[in-house]
């Protein structure tokens, strides 16, 4: 895979034929275009070189360009066969003129339908049973998506022209707690356990596909090995900051924390759930109430996590009704994606 630079003034190249050698260049990449649509950076240099490292990225149609030394663009394909997508990400650099972007964009962007039904097709060769609207995000049927910055109109622009619809939009949402937070009352009968290690975390397990599998998407379910093994693939992933709600000598609610964004301040959380019968008690507002002590306590000022806009839940009111407020909003785009039909029998 490579792009005449004579024509071009870059040269395109599979991500497997020049990972390591391109990394540092490719973070670098990734920082600056967010800071360019953002004003500040989204994700910290820790989080970058983990989704790179993801075992769902497909490097081999994965692509970085080059022009000479320096990585002017990317291209991130992620498969994951347990939620039935295909995820397209790409990063130009902002200093290139907008002529630039535009058609770099447009040449890493193009057939990525096509792409994505052949890795579906590879990983699954009998399609599955598809779900009863394909444009709804949905672990049963494969799946081409996105996400866009609001603000970047050059990409939402490219996703529409590849027949993906904006399906969702989410938000990032902050609180500036300050150190000095006090440590929450649980609920009456609510009781909370911390994580020691790994093997702490089967009661997290449990409330996670719980929880999450009526929202929006739904939740790939996963058995606790393979589950442990995704969660472990995210920056900053470290099981002392998960906790665990107990009802009655139950599980029912999950608030895992991060060190992803340490070096900025931030605790960011990642999960936030709670089981559907042990909803309307407030055990939620405690437990992201205890993080914001617990985040105090650890030197963290901040705390930030990602919230669906539409959460039947209502995930939303409930944090902004504790102070946080969205910094950035993210739209979620989407196609569905017509996979090879079987042999027919002889």
């Amino acid at each position: 895979m490579s792009s005449d630079p004579a024509a071009s003034g870059w040269s395109t190249h599979s991500l497997a034929s020049r990972f390591e050698e391109s990394l540092p260049g490719v973070v670098a990449l990734m920082r600056a275009y967010e800071t360019a649509a953002l004003g500040r950076t989204d994700t910290t240099a820790a989080e970058a070189e983990a989704e790179l490292r993801a075992p769902e990225v497909d490097r081999d149609h994965s692509a970085v360009v080059l022009r000479g030394d320096e990585v002017i663009g990317l291209r991130l394909v992620f498969v994951d066969p347990a939620e039935r997508e295909v995820t397209l990400d790409c990063w130009i650099h902002p200093q290139l003129p907008d002529a630039d972007q535009r058609s770099l964009l447009g040449e890493l962007a193009q057939g990525a339908h096509e792409v994505a039904a052949r890795l579906a097709t590879a990983a699954e060769p009998v399609p599955p049973a598809e779900a009863a609207d394909p444009w709804q995000a949905s672990p049963r049927v494969w799946q081409l998506v996105a996400g866009a910055y609001r603000q970047d109109r050059v990409w939402s622009e490219q996703l529409q022209s590849l027949g993906l619809r904006q399906v969702r939009t989410f938000q990032r949402m902050r609180l500036e707690h300050g150190l000095a937070v006090p440590e929450p009352t649980p609920p009456a009968g609510v009781a909370v356990h911390d994580a020691v290690d790994v093997s702490d975390l089967r009661d997290a397990w449990s409330v996670h596909q719980r929880a999450f599998a009526d929202h929006w998407g739904g939740e790939a379910q996963r058995d606790f090995d393979a589950w442990v093994e995704y969660q472990k693939a995210f920056a900053g992933f470290d099981p002392t900051l998960w906790s665990v709600a107990v009802l009655d000598d139950e599980p029912v609610g999950l608030c895992a924390a991060s060190d992803s964004r340490v070096e900025d301040g931030i605790s960011y959380v990642p999960l936030l759930g709670i089981v559907r019968e042990a909803r309307g008690r407030g055990i939620a507002r405690f437990l992201l109430r205890r993080e914001f002590a617990r985040s105090a306590r650890r030197g963290l000022p901040i705390t930030e996590l990602t919230v669906d806009s539409e959460s039947l839940t209502g995930a939303d009111r409930l944090y902004r009704s504790v102070g946080m407020a969205p910094t950035v909003i993210i739209d979620s785009w989407l196609r569905p994606i017509r996979t090879a039909a079987p042999p027919e029998s002889a």
